[in-house]
């Protein structure tokens, strides 16, 4: 299954916060935290062929859910 979607903007806030938050909330590294989190989130939005290692990859990338505060 071919996916070809962009993360919107809220989906990439909520990811480089969870980032920033796992290094610690240390200042300078906002537009580290971006590009980072556009990145991934692209990346595990336009995954042509899922397989296992594919799918472990997104899955731990994937707990960086749990750093965004409810």
């Amino acid at each position: 299954m071919i996916q070809n979607r962009a993360p919107v903007r809220d989906e990439i806030t909520h990811r480089a916060y969870a980032l920033y938050l796992m290094r610690g909330c240390g200042h300078g590294g906002d537009i580290e935290d971006w590009v980072k989190a556009t990145k991934e989130l692209t990346d595990e939005l336009n995954v042509s062929v899922v397989t296992d290692d594919s799918r472990e990859a997104v899955s731990n990338r994937a707990d960086l859910r749990y750093a965004w505060p409810e």
